[in-house]
C-alpha cells in the first residue's frame, strides 16, 4: 500500500485523486462558449460568485454551492468578482 502524500498542495496547484483532476483557482474572468466532450465537469464554489451558463439557462452559484456540467453540453463560465472555485474533470 502507498503512503499517502503529506505535503500540501499549491493553490492552484492541481492534484490526482483517482481518475479525477482536482484544482482550487482564483477566477476573474469569463470562459467563451465551449463543451467537454469526454468528461463530466464540476464546480465548487469556495468563496466569492460563480455563474454557468448553459444555452438554455444561468446558474448563479455563491459560497458553499456547486454545480454540475455532463459531458457534451455547451457551457461558460462567468466570475463577475474574484471567486475561488474548486473544480472536478478528467483531464487538464
Amino acid at each position: 500500500m502507498r503512503e499517502p502524500s503529506v505535503t500540501p498542495t499549491d493553490l492552484n496547484s492541481p492534484c490526482r485523486v483517482n481518475d479525477a483532476l482536482v484544482t482550487v483557482e482564483t477566477i476573474e474572468h469569463d470562459v467563451d462558449w465551449h463543451r467537454h466532450d469526454n468528461e463530466d465537469k464540476f464546480f465548487y464554489v469556495v468563496d466569492g460568485r460563480f455563474a454557468v451558463d448553459l444555452e438554455d439557462r444561468s446558474i448563479e452559484l455563491g459560497p458553499r454551492q456547486g454545480f454540475m456540467i455532463p459531458k457534451g453540453r455547451l457551457h461558460r463560465t462567468r466570475a463577475p468578482e474574484q471567486s475561488v472555485v474548486l473544480i472536478v474533470g478528467t483531464s487538464d
